[in-house]
């Protein structure tokens, strides 16, 4: 913001919660740190030793001569994320009626990937001739759609000013034979300005342009993403692959109790996503923010080449009409159906009790078998965020989807337990029994392209390096 006396940076800062508790110890002595026991201390000792260091980062001439910037105001919120409000100052001596010409570079973050948005404005008395900086086409961008020089071009811009004042002082002019006389002066011939473009609007917060935008940069976008990720595992859940698991259910609910449906739920569903939250949960600390582009690409290659080979791992399977999972230690069981005629005789053996309870070693086996393959819809969920680089989003859309997983197989085998007919009416309907057959192949169909999609995708972003 252009004023006659100074050049006034609004500087929004907006940074997840790992972001700052991550920069926080190598910001503050380890005296200081120590008093840091709430996350609101932590995050205004973030903005206090943020402050200076934007204002030293931030590269400004004002007519070939450097400006210097300080902090001289902050101020922090704590929302879904971290917005920190600075203000820069740097003082600039007026001089009305002259052209002026100002150019600014933003050099915080320059190895983290971001949205930049700069502009100036101007105050009443100054006139805003020309600005450049970067067309809306790439400050709204999506992140993949940033090109190499892209991000140079946020950070860079410049403009031509002049200060007018508001208010002229009359004053006194001496004239031969006459006394002094008051008379106002004249006002300096008038410019004409040229118009100004649109991207002097004030900055604000940028609005949403696309679909990924909407999702990614607001929280409302955020609850949707989780309750799609939700939808999108309890649907997984009630695909055929899991049929093994409902059997497995099934055998427990005849001599089970709920406590053991709730368990194996859990059990198989831990199983089937486990790794991919754990990636999803370290990686963050070793890349916070987005990774660099050559993780970013071989992260991209890897989770195509695990997706693809899934993918088609479940179609061939599939496609013969055999179900996903893997049973561990031989793990079939055999129900034989026979009859027994009266007869008299003695037993000289006992029979097992009917209600002998189900070990809890048996349960977890029951769900480490029916989850053993990795989840290939939880490495499409995460793969995604890191297409879109969006790491701190991997996370919680990994355990929303493993809640929607495990609260249908859960309720399914409350179900069984309570309702011992349950599993067999479900899949009696014709409709059932074709859906049954046509969904899991277009579901391995989905899944392999998508990982042939990251493989080309990867191979773009290291060759762009």
């Amino acid at each position: 913001r252009l004023t006659p006396t100074a050049v006034v940076v609004d500087y929004l800062l907006e940074v997840d919660s790992l972001t700052v508790f991550r920069d926080v110890p190598a910001l503050v002595e380890k005296e200081e740190l120590d008093t840091l026991t709430t996350p609101t201390r932590v995050c205004e000792a973030y903005v206090r030793r943020m402050g200076p260091q934007l204002a030293r980062n931030l590269e400004a001439r004002l007519d070939g001569q450097p400006l210097n910037f300080s902090c001289a105001s902050k101020k922090v919120a704590i929302l879904d994320h971290v917005r920190c409000e600075f203000v820069l100052t740097a003082p600039l001596e007026p001089r009305p009626y002259l052209r002026r010409q100002i150019q600014v570079r933003d050099n915080n973050f320059e190895e983290e990937l971001g949205r930049i948005t700069l502009a100036f404005t101007a105050a009443d008395e100054v006139h805003l001739l020309r600005q450049n900086v970067a067309p809306d086409a790439i400050r709204y961008a999506s992140r993949e759609d940033i090109r190499p020089g892209d991000e140079d071009r946020l950070r860079r811009g410049w403009a031509t000013f002049r200060f007018w004042p508001a208010t002229v002082k009359e004053i006194t002019l001496p004239l031969p034979g006459q006394s002094n006389i008051q008379t106002p002066a004249k006002e300096p011939p008038s410019v004409a300005s040229p118009p100004v473009s649109a991207a002097s609007d004030p900055p604000g917060e940028p609005k949403p342009r696309t679909l990924q935008d909407l999702l990614f940069n607001s929280r409302l976008g955020m609850w949707v993403l989780l309750g799609l990720a939700f939808a999108f595992g309890a649907a997984h859940a009630l695909t055929p692959g899991h049929g093994k698991t409902l059997v497995a259910a099934y055998l427990v609910g005849e001599r089970g109790t709920p406590w053991h449906a709730v368990l194996l739920g859990l059990v198989t569903t831990l199983t089937h996503t486990g790794i991919v939250l754990i990636v999803a949960a370290v990686l963050p600390w070793l890349f916070p923010g987005a990774p660099p582009r050559t993780v970013q690409g071989l992260l991209e290659m890897g989770s195509g080449l695990l997706i693809a080979g899934l993918g088609f791992w479940l179609f061939q399977r599939r496609l013969a009409g055999r179900a996903d999972h893997v049973h561990l230690f031989g793990g079939h069981h055999h129900h034989l159906d026979h009859d027994h005629d009266p007869h008299d005789h003695d037993h000289d053996h006992d029979h097992p009790a009917e209600d002998q309870p189900v070990g809890l070693g048996s349960l977890i086996v029951l769900g480490i078998s029916g989850g053993i393959v990795p989840c290939g819809e939880a490495v499409a969920l995460f793969s995604l965020a890191v297409r879109w680089q969006r790491l701190e989003m991997a996370f919680p859309l990994l355990l929303a989807f493993s809640a929607g997983l495990a609260s249908v197989l859960v309720v399914l085998g409350l179900g069984v337990v309570w309702t011992k007919k349950f599993s067999a009416r479900w899949g009696e309907s014709p409709g059932a029994r074709r859906l049954a057959r046509v969904l899991p192949v277009l579901s391995a169909v989905v899944v392999t392209v998508l990982g042939l999609w990251l493989i080309h995708h990867s191979l773009s972003t290291l060759q762009a390096r």
